[in-house]
């Protein structure tokens, strides 16, 4: 249907409102609207579709129904579908559809409305509001549907499953797995001994459940006693746009406190262990209920003191003028640069001012106490923000030089040396020539111009003619396969993603990995879009709520008040730095071709999200014994 010319389509819209009017008051009887659906292109069956009636233009409403009850689609492939509501009866001068889509996407290539052959109901049989109790109306029955579609999906079971009167602890094997549901109960015994080596400043991730099966609440106290860093925290499970229910948000503990349990509640525990002593050393997490000693988990670590360097570059596209970090920028800054995000990109929106003109004014601001990223990026956004019959005259290029010149001088006073250029976002075809261009004037003007770009499809790539002279190009994921068989003259190649319903993505695949994917295909940095995108309309930006916007929200990061709150998935990108540096370790030590080896079994298994740590655990005890 989206192919066809009489079709109407929307995108990225949080509802569609389409109006008809009648030019004659009309008795309607049905309502038909004709649409299509295919799941593996995004194009769902939508959340709703509310009718209404008018017989005043539309300044009150008579809500006739929602053309969604009763019909569910669980097909992934394309099938036309009819909505209707019948035996209406109604006399109306017009109806209002109100549409709220599921995902990005929805089409309509017809909609009929048909007469009433009987006798129009009294007015009062439907409901009448006016424009602002129709929103509120309709926003009351768009949560209960959603509640509705969430819980028809399986969610996390509980291991409670009878009254056994005692404090349940189990090991979740999978750690990095979608459902954190494979784990094994810790039995006739008071104590479990667990062995790891590691590389100084590294870290070790553990997650363990612990169920209470009295029929009474019950505080468990708990503490952690260590030469290592140790932090705690409970997972929380999130709703994702796409409908799935899954364990995310971390949120932290004190290191020593109590856990307090309802009856037959579980709660899920990640401990992760900073390795910041280099020595063998025992470190003890220990509970107990009511002053009775309940269970220790013991962990003898030998940390090696390895100081790795080389690390791998990590963006998000982190900016600091997005609505969620807006009174919380310094958390926001701490924590990219915990998590090894040593990217800083400035938006468009801080280098030029509202005419579209060059302008410094905000740059000082923005990047001022943020000294610890490694390379700046100056999102120039030419397609946005020049107008393409503008670029490259005298004049632009005269103004250009004055501002690029002021603006390198004011970063590098700020501390930065890696300065870049980033003039197009997912560079197109229609661009190539001006973007070539650019190029070649501003490195010959300026030796000291380095340019950045993002690349996302293959026929750009295919026709780049100046590809040596961009200093990094970061590709999209998918086109990693096309490199390998391809010669091009990169000079440093990035890998990044985009992919949407960020909340239920694979912490171990699509994050994880990605590391790995690096190493094997010689790119030296990763990407994701985005570290807090959140949305940009009023009131409903929200990083708990993926269905209060246009968009589902594409965050690493949730936020409590001033907190910020992690993620299994922000995690699990910090742990694949961590691997990417001991790859490198190897790959020193035991050559090339047998660390791609490693990396490239793990990359070909990506669905057994315990390997990573397998061959990590068995890299470094070889490292141990070569050193």
């Amino acid at each position: 249907m989206w192919l066809d010319q009489n079709s109407l389509g929307w995108a990225n819209k949080e509802k569609v409102i389409i109006d008809l009017r009648f030019e004659n008051p009309s008795s309607v009887g049905q309502i038909n609207v004709h649409s299509a659906l295919n799941n593996q292109s995004d194009v769902f069956l939508p959340i709703n579709v509310f009718a209404y009636s008018t017989s005043d233009d539309f300044k009150t409403l008579s809500y006739l129904g929602d053309m969604i009850e009763g019909f569910r689609n669980n097909e992934d492939k394309y099938r036309r579908i009819t909505l209707s509501l019948k035996d209406l009866n109604v006399n109306a001068t017009g109806i209002r559809l109100v549409v709220f889509p599921n995902g990005p996407f929805f089409f309509a290539d017809e909609i009929i409305v048909k007469n009433s052959s009987q006798t129009s109901r009294e007015k009062d049989h439907y409901q009448t509001m006016n424009a602002k109790e129709a929103d509120d109306f309709m926003e009351e029955k768009k949560r209960n549907a959603i509640n509705l579609l969430f819980s028809n999906e399986s969610q996390i079971k509980d291991n409670a499953k009878t009254v056994n009167n005692e404090i349940e602890f189990y090991i979740v094997d999978e750690i990095w797995g979608s459902d954190l549901s494979s784990s094994r109960k810790i039995v006739n015994t008071n104590e479990v001994t667990m062995n790891y080596s590691n590389i100084l400043s590294h870290t070790n991730f553990y997650v363990f459940k612990i169920t209470n099966t009295f029929n009474t609440e019950k505080s468990i106290s708990y503490s952690f006693e260590s030469s290592q860093q140790g932090k705690m925290f409970t997972i929380e499970s999130v709703r994702s746009r796409n409908f799935k229910i899954v364990p995310d948000a971390i949120f932290a503990w004190q290191p020593n406190g109590q856990i307090i349990l309802k009856p037959h509640e579980t709660k899920t525990i990640l401990l992760a262990i900073k390795n910041i002593t280099p020595s063998s050393s025992e470190s003890h997490l220990r509970f107990s209920i009511e002053g009775t000693y309940l269970n220790t988990i013991n962990f003898n670590s030998n940390v090696l003191p390895i100081a790795l360097r080389n690390r791998l570059n990590l963006n998000t596209w982190a900016y600091f003028n997005y609505p969620f970090a807006k009174g919380i920028e310094n958390k926001v800054y701490e924590d990219l640069i915990d998590h090894g995000n040593n990217i800083f990109v400035v938006p468009p929106s801080v280098l030029f001012n509202n005419r579209h003109k060059f302008d410094l004014s905000n740059l000082n601001n923005y990047v001022s106490g943020r000294k610890d990223f490694d390379k700046i990026l100056l999102y120039l956004d030419f397609k946005k923000f020049v107008k393409k019959d503008n670029i490259l005259n005298d004049f632009w290029k005269k103004s250009f030089l004055e501002w690029y010149d002021k603006a390198y001088d004011l970063l590098r006073d700020h501390g930065y040396d890696e300065i870049y250029l980033y003039p197009y976002d997912e560079l197109d075809a229609s661009h190539i020539k001006t973007f070539e261009e650019y190029i070649e004037w501003i490195k010959s003007v300026r030796s000291n111009v380095k340019i950045f770009a993002t690349i996302n499809q293959s026929k750009v790539l295919e026709s780049l003619n100046r590809i040596n002279s961009i200093d990094i190009i970061q590709l999209k994921r998918d086109l990693l396969p096309k490199i390998s068989r391809n010669n091009y003259a990169i000079n440093e190649l990035w890998i990044y993603d985009t992919k949407k319903y960020a909340k239920s993505l694979s912490p171990y695949s699509y994050y994880r990995l990605m590391a790995w994917e690096a190493f094997f295909y010689d790119a030296k940095g990763i990407g994701f879009w985005n570290y807090a995108d959140v949305g940009n309309m009023p009131g409903k930006q929200s990083a708990w709520d993926d269905f209060d916007g246009n968009m589902p929200d594409f965050n690493f990061v949730y936020k409590a008040g001033k907190d910020i709150i992690s993620s299994r998935r922000w995690e699990a990108t910090r742990k694949g730095l961590e691997d990417y540096e001991i790859l490198l370790c190897y790959e020193k030590m035991f050559g090339s071709s047998a660390t791609r080896k490693l990396c490239e079994k793990v990359i070909r298994n990506s669905d057994n999200v315990s390997l990573a740590d397998n061959v990590i655990n068995e890299a470094i005890e070889k490292i141990k014994k070569n050193r």
